[in-house]
């Protein structure tokens, strides 16, 4: 590895996320890879079930990939980071999709535009302290997520008789 960069130390006690003063006896407290982790998360059926996927959240869906890998992270699944020749990388978004400074001010006017709201970075710590300390996952997705009530029509679908 090599050091390309160093910043001075942050006090993070003034942050209202700052983590629990008990942050010391806290046992599983990964630090985990998580930029643009949405974009790449592989799981197996049975821990994506077991997770009940990403947050279905009425929200711009900001920080729900974090929040389900640290969900996985505390419920006991392990992460892996990917080396060469398997390096996954980021799919750049259309403008306004994901976050990017240049293109904040355009993300802003359509979650305005579409009436919705977002969670904030600061809840987001809140609860991924709360999955440090307790070292157990926050599950946010009702038993029935997805489309478990929904019956879908099915349509039989039969090659043309040739002539």
């Amino acid at each position: 590895m090599e050091v390309l960069d160093t910043e001075a130390p942050v006090d993070w006690t003034i942050y209202p996320q700052a983590p629990t003063s008990g942050a010391s006896r806290i046992a599983n407290a990964a630090y985990l890879h998580t930029s643009a982790c949405g974009d790449f998360t592989l799981l197996s059926r049975e821990e994506w079930f077991a997770l009940r996927a990403y947050p279905e959240f009425p929200i711009w869906p900001m920080h729900i990939d974090l929040l389900f890998c640290y969900a996985a992270h505390h419920g006991g699944i392990g992460e892996v980071v990917l080396r060469e020749p398997m390096r996954i990388y980021h799919t750049e978004h259309l403008s306004a999709a994901g976050w990017t400074p240049e293109g904040e001010e355009e993300r802003a006017a359509r979650i305005e535009a579409k009436g919705v709201t977002e969670i904030q970075f600061a809840t987001v710590m809140e609860w991924i302290d709360r999955m440090r300390r307790f070292n157990a996952p926050m599950i946010f997705t009702l038993k029935d997520w997805g489309l478990a009530g929904v019956t879908l029509p099915e349509t039989k679908v039969q090659a043309k008789a040739r002539r």
